[in-house]
């Protein structure tokens, strides 16, 4: 995904004029860095795209699986799914940015389409806007075994 992909829906809340197009940029570009992180197992891509206190939440079957930013790159780039410089998994017709919605100046939300060898998943991003721009804050993800 390039910062360049369109969402399928947008949403921002259209009250500022030239800004909005500027953090949609920005926020695409957050959300690259961690897609092609993610598929490509690149830990310092990972990194950049989430915030050092991001927390990573799942159901699964049932019970709530939690992570730190951390866990979360060790298990990605230590899984063996995702080599690190191993080419990009080739995405399937419906993956990429589905949504993104600019709530505020500092809030955004961010749904992903995405898979690995072994599950696909939805991945729901929070974002914040602090001092050094956008950031990953926090993640909700359902993964649907292959």
């Amino acid at each position: 995904m390039t910062a360049d992909a369109e969402p399928a829906a947008l949403g921002t809340r259209g009250t500022r004029s030239g800004s909005d197009r500027d953090d949609l940029r920005q926020i695409l570009d957050v959300v690259a860095d961690y897609v092609e992180g993610f598929e490509t197992g690149n830990a310092a891509r990972l990194a950049q795209a989430m915030h050092p206190a991001c927390r990573l939440t799942a159901a699964i079957d049932g019970r709530l699986v939690t992570l730190s930013r951390d866990d979360f790159i060790a298990a990605v780039c230590g899984s063996g799914v995702c080599e690190p410089g191993a080419p990009v998994l080739r995405r399937r017709e419906g993956e990429g940015v589905l949504l993104v919605s600019i709530g505020t100046a500092s809030t955004a939300f961010v749904r992903v389409a995405d898979a690995d060898a072994e599950a696909a998943y939805i991945d729901d991003l929070q974002l914040l806007r602090l001092e050094d721009g956008w950031t990953i804050i926090a993640k909700s993800w359902h993964p649907e075994p292959r």
